[in-house]
């Protein structure tokens, strides 16, 4: 018996972590799927449970569930967010032949500039008044109105995620993919803190025999829409693997489209990343979201005829969909036991 903690958040992340709970039951594994409480602050008893559970099914964060992510990301150490950049025939790209685009972004979720950590440049020059860039310009040439924000890089948080993306490449290369690992910074600028980010990488992918390239951040850019069938493992650092994985899944269709079959048990496959952002696709409909649950009447009927189905199918589940009436923040309960 495995447990699952399913946290919607907020927006589009109601309905698809709602539609993916129904097919987790579909698959008639043995699994405890629970929705504790949600809020800001986090509640002790919902990270209790977080820390208990074998797994934890998050959808999207909103203005009032902010503290969920950031407590899931930082505090959990989910240091490697992994998400999938595919294109699957049928999905519209604004690429002209997107056909073959199939790799996975790495990013670093742990250090980095994120999750923020900021000041007064005044108590940055009281602390280290002598502190320059590599121009000369020290910091007090700025004045003491303004603000600063630090960059943590360290070995072992690069390592980390370098041997990540070594097993993840060794999985792909089985599968016949090239087995790479393309390193994506600015150590051109930012020479101590990429430039150690970019140096741990190569050593790491080099020392498992796996191929290793290296291209500075605005030039990855622009070869992710020219080149991406090139790709196969992306490895960024924070700030760069939160701004490429939305451009690489907009060129694989969009950011988190979700094609299913319309039927219970399904196989279904995501060829952007981050499934509960935006965009839901249930059989060949997009129904869309703007940071609210706005759905077509013709969705909702879909939607209702597909609960239905499933509903008759496993009377004994329990399990009855999503109940309009809980809105953000306040997660409709599921049965203890999904079977």
């Amino acid at each position: 018996m495995k447990t699952v903690v399913a946290l919607p958040g907020q927006g589009i992340g109601i309905e698809v972590v709602d539609a993916t709970c129904e097919l987790l039951v579909g698959t008639g594994l043995p699994l405890k799927i629970t929705t504790p409480p949600q809020g800001d602050p986090l509640p002790e008893e919902t990270k209790r449970a977080a820390r208990e559970a074998d797994g934890v099914l998050f959808g999207a964060a909103g203005p009032a569930t902010t503290s969920v992510v950031s407590w899931l990301r930082w505090e959990m150490q989910a240091w490697a967010g992994v998400r999938p950049i595919r294109f699957f025939p049928g999905m519209h790209s604004p690429l002209a032949d997107p056909q073959g685009i199939d790799y996975v972004l790495l990013r670093e979720n742990s250090e980095g500039l994120y999750p923020g950590r900021e000041g007064a440049l005044s108590d940055l020059i009281d602390v280290m008044p002598n502190l320059s860039d590599r121009t000369g310009r020290s910091i007090k040439d700025f004045g003491e109105e303004g603000r600063f924000a630090v960059k943590v890089v360290t070995p072992k948080g690069a390592e980390r995620i370098a041997r990540f993306a070594c097993d993840l490449a060794r999985k792909r290369q089985a599968k016949g993919k090239p087995g790479k690992v393309t390193c994506v910074t600015k150590s051109n600028v930012l020479r101590q803190t990429d430039g150690l980010f970019q140096q741990t990488a190569e050593r790491i992918v080099r020392e498992a025999g796996l191929q290793f390239e290296h291209f500075h951040v605005d030039d990855t850019a622009r070869r992710l829409v020219r080149f991406p069938k090139s790709m196969d493992v992306v490895l960024c650092m924070n700030l760069y693997g939160d701004i490429l994985s939305d451009l690489g899944a907009e060129t694989a269709g969009g950011l988190g489209l979700l094609r299913i079959r319309p039927r219970l048990g399904a196989r279904h496959r995501g060829p952007g990343h981050r499934q509960s952002h935006r965009h839901h696709s249930l059989g060949r409909s997009h129904a869309r979201a703007h940071g609210h649950e706005r759905r077509g009447a013709a969705a909702r009927e879909r939607r209702g005829s597909r609960l239905s189905r499933r509903q008759d199918a496993h009377p004994r589940s329990g399990w009855h969909g999503k109940d309009a009436r809980h809105g953000a923040g306040r997660p409709r309960r599921l049965p203890e036991r999904l079977t």
